[in-house]
């Protein structure tokens, strides 16, 4: 049964709180203490809340545990990235690509491309549980350790003499070693054990964020073990998804979304006499956004960084790996994502009736309880975006710049002011400027320009290009997934019963 939906003095969603707060400090102030000991006690109290103000607010959650925002809601937020319900919120999972940003330590970059989303849809609060890598060198995480590692013992069990060189892999123990960071399904299970907030959000998008380095490793492999393996992993990825569609039924999860119980009593009515409509308010949706993965062979730290493996062995094997490897990854989630969606609704006996949300309105008090209202199973909805396409389209500019071309849609004569438009797009900005000097160590100095460059480390974008993939995701998840206000489903789309 889905708990009823007040709100608590927490915050998350219980705007009463701020002048809760405000009238019990002028209370203490006014009533409770006289004279000096007023004023003391009124600036420890001024002094400690400031403090609690300027914390980070990564920090604050870890310290101070998910519900601390909620706290100090009244004190204003430009972010909106607050941990209240009656919300958006925004999880992540994946590795540290090339428009993760903040989750790299010491890219440069202010935040990821995630956290920009949660902007760009004003979300309430948001999860990542992207591991933080150092984006200067290769620190690859994937959606399955156990596959990859299975996948290397197999390779390197084969036996290989002088004469069959080819079969000799041993090299990829060390250059490609089964990565530290949790894997996919690490990643998910850390999320389902977390604490549940006490005001859960209205509704949540799933973000998954893998291939990037899943196939830099990959591309080192035969090619036909590494097909295998990229299928099973992105098959692994549909199978942690619907865990966590399957897991957010249950009202006493962590990953629910408390839809139906933010919902109007209007909408409630609806509901009970069959009458929904086809709108975001009458919908509740399982959201889903999966960024197509890059090239990898494409960045700097490709070319500066890649081993160069033994012969017959070559890095001009691997290029074409990685091409063909990133487009039937990209190829597989595409797939999957047709048929993930086309997933029947869970049986009734799937769901415990103890566990399974109730779609009652939190005012709704003349509605027996014996007569429960159960909320109808959210359907499933995805959207893959084309995250490689910016930094393609940035490549081009600068192309037909540097040559004097143009085009009909006007590539080649963009003005600096366009977002695609860079410089630098090969040399990273954490390399420094063409013209530092080298004698006195200026070369290893970051650009003086970032924005001028179109990658900030070897494998990651600068903070302009994140802050372009985040507001084009934003743009299609308003558009695909429903986020947009008041919008409405397509008068062809039939919406499961």
């Amino acid at each position: 049964m889905l708990p009823k939906s007040g709100y608590s003095l927490l915050g998350g969603g219980n705007e009463g709180w701020s002048a809760s707060m405000r009238n019990f400090l002028g209370f203490i102030s006014t009533r409770v203490f006289r004279g000096r000991a007023r004023l003391i006690i009124g600036l420890i109290i001024l002094v400690n809340i400031i403090c609690l103000g300027l914390v980070p607010d990564r920090l604050s959650t870890v310290v101070f545990g998910s519900d601390f925002d909620g706290l100090l809601r009244w004190r204003g937020s430009t972010s909106g990235h607050g941990s209240g319900g009656d919300g958006l919120r925004i999880v992540a999972f994946g590795s540290a690509d090339f428009a993760m940003g903040h989750e790299r330590r010491n890219s440069g970059s202010s935040k990821s491309w995630t956290e920009y989303l949660c902007d760009e849809l004003r979300c309430s609060s948001y999860l990542s549980f992207v591991p933080q890598v150092d984006s200067r060198t290769p620190d690859p995480s994937m959606i399955s350790n156990s596959l990859y590692k299975e996948a290397l013992d197999n390779l390197l069990a084969q036996e290989f003499t002088a004469d069959t060189p080819g079969f000799n892999y041993t090299y990829l123990r060390d250059e490609y070693p089964v990565p530290s960071h949790p894997d996919l399904a690490a990643q998910v299970s850390s999320f389902l054990n977390s604490r549940r907030p006490q005001d859960p959000p209205k509704e949540t998008l799933w973000v998954f964020n893998f291939g990037f380095w899943d196939t830099w490793s990959l591309a080192a492999l035969p090619r036909e073990a590494a097909e295998t393996i990229i299928d099973y992993m992105v098959l692994g990825m549909f199978d942690q998804i619907e865990l966590l569609y399957r897991s957010s039924l249950s009202d006493t999860s962590v990953a629910f979304s408390d839809f139906w119980g933010y919902s109007s009593p209007e909408v409630i009515d609806k509901l009970e006499n069959n009458r929904l409509g086809k709108s975001r308010a009458e919908t509740e949706i399982f959201r889903v956004l999966i960024p197509e993965t890059l090239d990898v062979s494409i960045t700097p730290g490709w070319h500066s960084q890649r081993p160069k493996p033994p012969s017959p062995h070559s890095l001009a094997v691997h290029v074409t790996n990685a091409a063909y490897l990133t487009e039937r990854w990209n190829a597989a989630v595409r797939a999957h994502v047709k048929e993930w969606e086309k997933l029947p609704h869970p049986n009734f006996d799937d769901v415990p009736s103890n566990g399974r949300a109730e779609a009652r309105h939190k005012k709704r008090a003349d509605v027996p309880a014996e007569e429960p209202l159960y909320a109808p199973f959210p359907d499933r909805s995805a959207l893959v975006f084309n995250s490689p396409e910016f930094v393609l389209e940035a490549i081009i500019e600068k192309q037909m710049h540097d040559t004097g071309l143009v085009d009909s849609t006007g590539r080649g004569k963009r003005p600096p002011t366009d977002p695609i438009h860079f410089t630098e797009v090969w040399r990273p900005c954490s390399e420094g400027d063409d013209n530092g000097d080298e004698a006195s160590g200026g070369w290893k100095k970051p650009c003086a320009t970032p924005d001028e460059y179109l990658f900030q480390t070897p494998f990651s974008i600068s903070d302009k290009g994140i802050r372009e993939v985040a507001r084009r995701a934003g743009e299609q998840a308003k558009e695909t997934l429903y986020l947009g206000d008041a919008k409405e489903y397509p008068a062809e789309q039939t919406l499961q019963a």
